[in-house]
């Protein structure tokens, strides 16, 4: 469930303070206010990270140190709320709770347009002059607080800027939590429209065709969602931002030279596109395979990357399977896992974590015999008593889960994380493959 069903009990939100007088102005009757479209909406939706810091309104001054302490907390923008989860109650000066009737654009402008404007440089926000611009306000609702203007900056429906109190920051796309392995896969006939639906633990959901195949990303423990993973000559590539800023590195990248940059900590990789000479702190090395360029995205091989990052890396070419009904074949879901993890955690080792798991299978049968005590029911042929302590480990893991496998039912995997000790198991029901957390969910079999 999006975190915005749930920040009502959380009253530190993100308050977007009016600059200048010109994002006032703004608010005239003269401007008529207008609904963001389908396509903004998509882009607009979701958990948003408080990703950069890029400068402060000509002729404003301000703190940047205070600014940094901002980073990487969360912005959610939904569509009855515009919230944060995150904000501790030092950022005061920002907070403001508002229900939202609907977004309205209320400049629709060039980059050229905005910077003169809004008096804002380009240097600034980095915004070209043939840039597509669309500044966003939420119109709240009536019974709403709202105390202080919100505004949002819409580029190309690629980038999203906000201002608060004359500081801009760039936010970046929440698409992914760490150690989160919520996923259901639905067949194209649910839907009916030849794809399939692979839905995430945030709520994105992307469209896979009955064509191509269904390949998942896993990040420290948390499934990727859109990955846009390639398989060029039996290698796995990805766009560079997803491994690479993913797993906490920086990526510079240098549009004339084709040179690719990333940084992390004292590490320091240089790549080249359509090269396979590559420089790790200076160490020149070949590899065999090389950086590409597909629709205008770029792509790296992801092992090369995430080892340099010192991340492992595993490929599961059959974590689950799907049959095509109209050609009657079987496929399977592949999955590339990637972990860096920290190594001042814990790690529960394979018999802790079947302690831990058979535990939890033992709380679920009392609850099952709950049930059928109320329901004046007893097992039967059709539902047969089992062992809640008969769990074996599979000899296998995802990443950083230990596989283990109640025999009484033994197509449901269940996934033990070695470093939180959450538990997720597949489910059924009408995805083909769904995994969620919590235990297998006996008793909705036995209903």
């Amino acid at each position: 469930m999006k975190k915005s069903i749930l920040i009502l009990c959380l009253l530190m939100i993100i308050g977007l303070f009016t600059p200048d007088a010109s994002f006032a102005a703004n608010t005239e009757s003269s401007i008529t206010d207008r609904e963001i479209n389908t396509a903004t909406k998509q882009f607009l939706y979701g958990d948003w990270k408080i990703k950069e810091f890029i400068g402060f309104q000509n002729n404003i001054e301000g703190n940047k140190d205070n600014t940094e302490e901002l980073l990487g907390k969360i912005v959610d923008v939904a569509m009855n709320v515009f919230s944060t989860g995150e904000f501790d109650s030092e950022y005061k000066k920002y907070a403001e709770f508002v229900w939202v009737k609907q977004y309205n654009v209320i400049d629709n402008l060039t980059g050229k347009e905005f910077t003169s404007k809004y008096k804002v440089s380009e240097n600034v926000t980095k915004i070209k002059a043939d840039d597509s611009i669309q500044v966003i306000q939420p119109e709240p609702e009536e019974d709403s607080n709202a105390s202080a203007e919100i505004i949002m900056i819409d580029v190309n429906n690629e980038r999203l800027l906000i201002c608060l109190n004359g500081e801009y920051f760039e936010l970046g796309k929440n698409i992914w939590t760490e150690n989160d392995m919520n996923i259901d896969i639905y067949d194209p006939y649910v839907s009916n429209d030849g794809f399939y639906q692979v839905e995430y633990h945030n709520n994105e959901a992307e469209k896979v065709s009955e064509e191509d195949s269904i390949r998942l990303l896993m990040i420290n423990g948390g499934f990727v969602p859109n990955p846009d993973i390639k398989i060029i000559k039996n290698n796995a590539f990805v766009p560079i931002g997803v491994v690479s800023e993913l797993l906490g590195a920086k990526v510079d990248w240098d549009e004339n030279t084709k040179i690719i940059d990333i940084t992390d900590g004292a590490t320091r990789i240089n790549l080249t596109v359509n090269s396979n000479k590559v420089s790790i702190n200076n160490n020149i090395k070949i590899i065999d395979t090389t950086p590409i360029i597909l629709d205008g995205k770029i792509y790296v091989p992801v092992r090369f990357v995430a080892e340099a990052l010192s991340a492992d890396v595993e490929y599961i070419s059959k974590f689950s399977k799907y049959e095509d009904w109209k050609k009657k074949t079987v496929s399977n879901v592949s999955i590339v896992t990637i972990e860096k993890a920290n190594k001042k955690e814990k790690m529960y080792s394979v018999e802790e974590g079947l302690m831990k798991v058979k535990d939890v299978s033992v709380e679920n049968y009392n609850d099952l015999l709950n049930f059928f005590k109320v329901c004046n029911r007893t097992f039967d042929d059709n539902c047969q008593d089992y062992d809640p302590q008969d769990i074996v480990y599979t000899n296998q893991t995802v990443g950083r889960y230990y596989v283990y496998r109640l025999n009484s039912f033994p197509d449901f995997n269940i996934y033990f994380n070695k470093y939180t000790g959450e538990i997720y198991s597949q489910c059924d029901g009408l995805p083909f493959l769904s995994i969620n957390k919590g235990f297998i969910n006996i008793s909705w079999m036995y209903q």
